[in-house]
C-alpha cells in the first residue's frame, strides 16, 4: 500500500484523516481481533499534534479480553513508521 504525503507551505506533513483511520482499523483487526466493531477518530492540533481515540463497541465488557496497552503500543509504532509522527495521545474507549 502506498500513501501519498504532501507538505504544506510551512513544511508540515499533510495526510488525510481517512487514510490514517483505515490504517489503524486494519492494524487492530489484523493483529488483535478481526471481529471487533471499531470506530477510530483522529484529530490534529496545529498540524503536528495527533490525537487518536479508538472506540470499541462491546456487549459486555467483562467478557472481552482486550489488552489496551497492546493496542496503544501497536498504533504508536504503526503511525511513527508510516508517517513519521508520534501521536500525542492514544485512547481506547469501550462502549
Amino acid at each position: 500500500m502506498y500513501i501519498t504525503l504532501e507538505k504544506n507551505s510551512s513544511g508540515e506533513i499533510q495526510v488525510e484523516d481517512q487514510i490514517i483511520t483505515k490504517i489503524i482499523d486494519k492494524d487492530i483487526k489484523s493483529n488483535i481481533d478481526s471481529s471487533l466493531n471499531l470506530e477510530v477518530v483522529v484529530l490534529w492540533e496545529q498540524e503536528n499534534s495527533m490525537f487518536i481515540n479508538i472506540k470499541i463497541k462491546v456487549e459486555n465488557r467483562e467478557t472481552v479480553s482486550i489488552d489496551e496497552r497492546k493496542i496503544i503500543h501497536s498504533i504508536n509504532e504503526l503511525i511513527k513508521q508510516t508517517i513519521g509522527v508520534k501521536p500525542k495521545t492514544i485512547s481506547v474507549s469501550f462502549i
